[in-house]
């Protein structure tokens, strides 16, 4: 995607910073978009422009809009996944039909998001998988997501990319990923520690101004866990963060 945007904005003779930095943005919207598209269709209309407005002014998605580098692209296409994983699983939950087109949105931008970040977007989507099962003592729901063509989906969208690094590399790109990834890193203790809870820590200052309304939501989750929509949102809160919080 940079490479598009630098080729599209005067190629890289220009040598314009600025070029390299748009998917970034391009993330970062996707990201407060979808976030809207979800909140609206989960809590109506008022709520999901709020989410959105509230998702996008964040000091820390706001921040990484402007940087070179793949977290605001991998928040994007990641908050589009779940968007739809969210929307599939309350109609599930309710008996109500799920279209093709919730499944296929879902499908492929998990897929984009496992080139742009690896391992990170099944991290990310896999833990509220597990967690809703575990809440709601069923897992019939999950056969549902459309397993039989959205596999094969994925595998064609990351398959090319993965055949082709690796023959270009002859394989090292596979043992360079695996010794500096952070996720595996963190789970063979090549990671230094950190403390505990500082993500909670600085969470007021890099979600502000969401860090106004985080107490409201807090009892809003606890009272009403048992709706849906809310219990999905914990789920996709909640078991990640702890997973950051107490890894390296």
């Amino acid at each position: 995607m940079q490479a598009l945007t630098v080729q599209a904005t005067g190629g890289p003779e220009a040598r314009d910073i600025r070029a390299y930095r748009l998917p970034s943005l391009l993330g970062a919207a996707l990201a407060a978009a979808a976030c809207a598209w979800a909140a609206g269709a989960l809590f109506g209309s008022r709520a999901g422009f709020l989410a959105g407005a509230l998702m996008a002014s964040t000091f820390l998605l706001s921040s990484e809009a402007g940087i070179a580098k793949t977290d605001a692209l991998l928040c994007g296409l990641i908050t589009l996944a779940m968007a739809a994983l969210g929307q599939i699983y309350v109609r599930l939950r309710d008996e109500r039909r799920v279209g093709r087109r919730l499944k296929l949105i879902f499908w492929t931008s998990a897929s984009a998001a496992i080139l742009v970040g690896g391992l990170t977007a099944p991290f990310i989507i896999g833990l509220p998988l597990v967690t809703l099962c575990v809440a709601d003592r069923r897992v019939g729901w999950l056969g549902r997501l459309g397993w039989g063509w959205g596999l094969p989906l994925t595998a064609l969208i990351v398959g090319p990319w993965a055949i082709a690094v690796t023959i270009g590399t002859d394989g090292g790109f596979w043992r360079g990923y695996l010794a500096d990834n952070p996720l595996w890193a963190a789970l063979n203790g090549r990671e230094d520690w950190g403390l505990p809870g500082a993500y909670l820590l600085s969470a007021p200052l890099m979600l502000f101004p969401v860090t106004l309304i985080l107490p409201a939501a807090l009892v809003a989750a606890w009272t009403r866990r048992n709706e849906p929509p809310i219990r999905f949102a914990a789920a996709w809160l909640i078991p990640a963060w702890i997973a950051l919080e107490i890894g390296p």
